[in-house]
Order: C-alpha cells, then structure tokens, then sequence
C-alpha cells in the first residue's frame, strides 16, 4: 500500500476518532506510558498494511513515537511542520502535501487534553507517513513523468528506495533541521525560480488593465506614440525591466522612446520572444499574462527540476531544451557550449523526451528515410516532379535491391503499401549534413548536423520530424571527443574536417593532407566514455545569462503535467 492510501486511511480513522468531545485545551503534556504499547499495536495491526522501513524504525526504538514526546510535540515535529508549511515555494499544492490533514490533527490534538493514545498513534504514524512522501517529493519530484504516462515523457528518473527511506528516517533524531536543509533541491537555477516565484505571488492580486491590441494589429514602431504606451510601462515596472526613472517618460508622453526600447527588448528575451524592436501582437499578449499563469509555469517547471536523470550525469553532458529549441553542453556545473537546434514539429512529429548516451559520431552519413516520411512526402513529391529522387541524390530499393524510380507508380503508395526504402547519398546536400551523433532510442531519432542552415535564423524552429537538427555541429563534436593529449585532439579534429570536405586546422593536418590523405580518412569516431544526452522540455528556466526565462508551450503540455500537480487523487 503506497503513502498517498495510507495518509487517506489514516486521515478517516484519526478525524472520526477525535471530532467528537473536543475540549479547548493549552495543554501539552502526553506523558502516557500505554502510548508505546499502543503504538506496537496500530503497526502490528494486519490491516494497516504498515510498510517494512517505517516498522523497522518504531521497531528500532522500541514503539516509541517519533513526533511526540511527554511534553508534547518533539522539536523535530515543530521543524517539519514548518517546511511542510511552506511547500508552495516549491511550486507543490498543500493538499497534495498532505498539509491541511496535518494541520487539523495537530489542532485538534493540541485542544483535547484527555485525546486517548490511539489518536496519538494514529497522528505519529501519519505524520512518519507524510515525512516520508515530503522526502521523496523534494528529492525525487511529486511525480515520475513515465509512470504518470505524461504526454512525450519516456526517460526514467530516480525514485526514493528503501535505503533512502531508512536514512531520511534516522535523520530525525540528528540534526533534523540541517537535514531538511540538504534536503531542498538548491541549484542556482532552482533557486532562481523559487525567488521568482515569490515576487510574482506578491503581485498575483494585482488589478491589472487589459493592454489592447492596436488598431489593425499593427506593430508601435519606435519614436511612435500610443495611448497604450503608458500600460506597457506599467507593466514593465511590475516586472521589474524599467525603472521609475526611464518609465516616466513614456508614462507622461505616452511616446516609445529609447528607453523603453531597451525595456521591451529584456523583456521579449525574458519571455522567449522576438527582439524585433517593435511592440507587436506577441509582446503585448505576453505583456497581458497574469501572474497567476506566470506562477503555474514557474510551478510545472520546479517539478521538472526535481526530477532526477536515472542514467550517470557527471563531469560532461548534453542538455537539449526542446521547449526552448536550444542545446547546451556542459563540463560538470559550468557551461562549455551552447547553440540554437531545430525540433520535431507539434503535433505529429514531437521530438521525444528521453535521457540516453552518444557512442558513435558518424560522418557524411546517409539518411535512411524513415516509412512515415515516404509515405506522407518522399511519395507526393517524386509523384509530382519527376526529377525530384535525382535531384536530392536519393536511391530506391525494394528488398535490398536497388530499383529505378521512374518505374515506380508513387501514386500508390500508401500506410498499406509502401514496399520501397530510400537513402539519400551522403554529402552537402544530404538533409543529415556532415555528422550525425547516435545515441540508443527506440524512436530512431538523433542529433545531426542540417543542410537547411537557414531553419536557426527563424525564431519558430520547431519544425523537423522529430530529430534535433544543431546549429554548429562541429562544435559538439569537439566536446565529445574524449579526452586525449592535445596532439592526439588536434588529428582527431584534422581527420574529422578532411573527413568532411573541410580544410584541417594544422600545418600538420594540411600537410597530411596533401601527402597522405588516407591518414586523415575516418568514416565515424567511437565515444567513450559516452556523453549523457537529456531531451527535455522546461518551459521556465535559466538562460546562458543566468535570468529566468519563459518559452512558449510548444508542445502545449504544461496544463496535462499541473493538474497532476494541484488536483488530489
């Protein structure tokens, strides 16, 4: 029986037993030696299903209680019951944390001087219950994206296990407080996000007006003037991209001037739009969101961070934020590299979120064009142009055999049928690139470099089939390279530029190349050890510049994954 069933028990049992009969006491003192018998008793008790760990630490202490003493509540107790009661700096709902239940047993203990040890078994047991199922949240998450069958989720994350049951549950007579500290997830991203939480909840109750659209939808350009110009600023100022200082001006001559130009430019970064240097549609939608969606996105976004890659994350990874449409390669906590990617559009080509390894680094390779693709372009277009399999340098085969494509009806094919696979040659104009980074998925997706350099020009980049196109492949792949002396790094990087059509880097390499260009000839590079790569989807975040940061939904995901947050089971 899981915690959630257990606290749900335990809440029915202990508010029928002590809803009756309350008297309004100040009285504090347990000191009721039947209390440990009657403690052996509820855990002993066949029907309460009591998990091993927890019965082993009563056990442990002889059924004494862990939070109360004959004074009353223990120390302890009075130090959890305030984390429990700030769970909502985490983005975590207090119904979902047990935390209203907790309270209401508390007081009604605190009222009834003559409360009988069974509710006082009950309330320990539950409160040890609730500990727990906060441990692991904090630790872990609330929830595991997989197990919760969450739109695109496939990675699997840690989860608490009985060791790290059993730890949490000696730590009570330690240092407890200390404990509780270590507990709380504390990157500077994390807590970056906490501390943005906070200031939007201050201004969630703000009576903010509506910022219309101008006539016809048309962008204020800068040096115009606009009747909206001061609500613009207004809202700056909440938002903290503008001073009083620079607002005035616009706030008194209603006129976009330099200084708000500045403004509405961190402000579009902030919000993962456009700096375009106008105020159009998009920024004042954005400028129109409340606060209380800000919060549910901030929210969301701190149950992501909790959870805990299952694959070994160390000294050098990979993180991709397909919400953001960007890559960032790391060297432990700092940040070596990061590029603009192209994503799998929504919503049928969606770019899987999974954790996985690079092992290999192809060159020039050929595309293996999946069936979906023939069946729903390869086939119209060849259908159409006659020409279009030659042009993009592609082959045709049907079981293993190369066929002439022109005798191919493609009208045909279909779901059905489609009998044929295609291979674009390797080379500039194969729509892979020059290198391709494999990892081990069962969506047969990957990182590759593009013959389409224009897609990271475009602020939209979500538009691939569900592989993640990079902007400076060459780039990642010296990162990957493994670690060697730095002649031994300076071939690698040689063979793989020659490899590639490209020019080496050394006068070593140039004349390598000259003289024996099978040196420098390599068709792929083995990774080991292999680079953890993270697909993932943050929607809230921190930037390469350390500001916290919001993207679109592009997936439009982040509802599905807060109901589960805020609404009880």
């Amino acid at each position: 029986m899981n915690g959630k069933v257990h606290a749900l028990m335990i809440f029915a049992a202990v508010a029928s037993f002590v809803s009756c009969n309350v008297k309004t006491s100040t009285s504090e003192s347990y000191n009721k030696p039947e209390l440990k018998s009657t403690m052996q008793t509820l855990l002993t008790d066949s029907t309460m299903n009591v998990d091993s760990v927890i019965f082993a630490a009563y056990e442990q202490r002889d059924f004494q209680p862990l939070w109360i003493d004959d004074k009353g509540f223990t120390e302890a107790f009075n130090v959890f019951f305030a984390e429990l009661s700030a769970v909502e700096t985490h983005g975590l709902a207090p119904q979902k944390m047990n935390l209203y239940k907790e309270t209401l047993f508390m007081e009604r203990i605190k009222q009834n001087a003559d409360i009988q040890e069974d509710s006082l078994a009950l309330f320990d047991y539950f409160t040890t219950v609730n500990f727990l199922n906060y441990c692991r949240t904090l630790s872990f998450g609330l929830l595991n994206p997989k197990n919760h069958r969450l739109t695109n989720y496939y990675f699997d994350v840690k989860t608490a296990d009985a060791d790290f049951e059993k730890y949490c549950l000696n730590q009570i007579d330690k240092d407890f407080e200390d404990f509780l500290k270590k507990l709380t997830p504390s990157s500077p991203a994390y807590i970056a996000l906490q501390k943005t939480r906070q200031y939007y909840v201050t201004l969630q109750d703000s009576v903010l007006e509506n910022i219309p659209l101008t006539p016809e939808k048309q962008p204020l350009k800068y040096g115009d003037t606009s009747a909206i110009i001061p609500l613009i600023a207004k809202r700056l100022l909440l938002t903290q991209e503008i001073s009083q200082t620079d607002a005035d001006s616009a706030l008194h001559y209603q006129k976009f001037d330099s200084l708000l130009l500045k403004s509405v430019g961190i402000f579009q970064q902030k919000r993962g739009l456009f700096v375009d240097n106008e105020i159009g549609v998009n920024t004042i939608k954005a400028l129109n969101v409340s606060f209380k969606d800000l919060i549910k996105t901030v929210d969301v976004n701190l149950e992501r961070m909790r959870w805990q890659p299952s694959i070994a994350v160390n000294d050098k990874y990979i993180r991709v934020n397909v919400a953001n449409q960007t890559l960032a390669a790391w060297h432990a906590d700092s940040l070596a590299l990061w590029m603009k990617t192209v994503v799998g559009e929504p919503p049928d080509h969606l770019t899987p979120f999974l954790h996985s390894n690079i092992y290999d680094i192809v060159l020039n390779p050929l595309w293996n064009v999946p069936k979906r693709i023939i069946v729903e372009e390869i086939a119209l277009k060849a259908a159409e142009k006659a020409n279009y399999i030659t042009r993009n340098k592609m082959k045709v085969y049907r079981a293993g055999i190369l066929v002439n494509h022109d005798s191919i009806d493609w009208t045909k094919i279909s779901d059905k049928y489609s009998p044929y696979n295609v291979v674009q040659d390797a080379g500039n104009g194969n729509a892979l690139g020059r290198i391709k980074f494999n990892f081990r998925n069962s969506f047969a997706v990957y990182l590759h470099d593009t013959n389409a350099k224009s897609a990271f020009g475009r602020h939209r980049r979500a538009i691939s089939h569900g592989c993640v196109r990079v902007e400076q492949p060459y780039k990642l792949a010296w990162f990957c390279l493994p670690t060697a002396s730095a002649e031994k790094t300076t071939l690698m990087k040689d063979k793989i530029l020659f490899s590639t059509e490209r020019t080496p880097i050394t006068e070593n390499g140039k004349k390598l190349a000259k003289d024996n260009p099978k040196a420098l000839t390599i068709t792929n590079v083995s990774i080991k050890p292999n680079i953890p790569v993270l697909l993932e989807y943050y929607t809230c975040y921190v930037n390469e510049n350390n500001d916290v940061t919001f993207c679109n939904d592009v997936y439009n995901i982040d509802n599905e994954l807060y109901e589960k947050l805020v609404i009880s089971d």
